[in-house]
């Protein structure tokens, strides 16, 4: 018997129950509780996490890419799958950025950097700071 732990996707848990005909609000509802409860009277799933993310789209990507891979003897599946890697890594060797990073993440940095520079910041000591934003009168002690 084996003893290994398999983690799912609630999201992909969710297709896989519609794809057979079980859907509803009801449904999803019910697994989304179930893959986010934090103590074990409202879960039946392992409580030490593996990720702390609920959703995972790579594995859904990569099931995408394989499609037609999956049903080839297993060499022929692994060539192919070699074949695809080699193409995406030349893709994405050529692609030219005008900023160190990715541009959706970018992008979202340069907001949350514009969103800053509405604040005022003083030095206080030991590393610590007072954080103010000009157009309110809150101010945070941040360490």
């Amino acid at each position: 018997m084996s003893c290994a732990e398999h983690k799912y996707c609630v999201r992909h848990l969710y297709n896989n129950f519609k794809n057979t005909g079980h859907n509803g609000l009801a449904l999803k509802n019910s697994l989304w509780s179930a893959g986010m409860a934090t103590t074990v009277p409202w879960s039946h799933f392992i409580t030490n996490p593996k990720c702390d993310i609920l959703l995972n789209n790579l594995c859904g990507a990569f099931n995408v890419a394989i499609l037609d891979a999956r049903d080839k003897p297993i060499l022929s599946s692994l060539e192919k799958l070699r074949n695809n890697l080699m193409l995406r890594m030349t893709k994405q060797r050529e692609i030219k950025w005008t900023q160190p990073v990715e541009p959706r993440i970018f992008g979202i940095i340069e907001a949350k950097r514009k969103k800053g520079g509405q604040c005022t910041i003083r030095h206080s000591e030991n590393g610590e700071f007072e954080v103010k934003h000009i157009h309110g009168k809150q101010q945070f002690h941040v360490n």
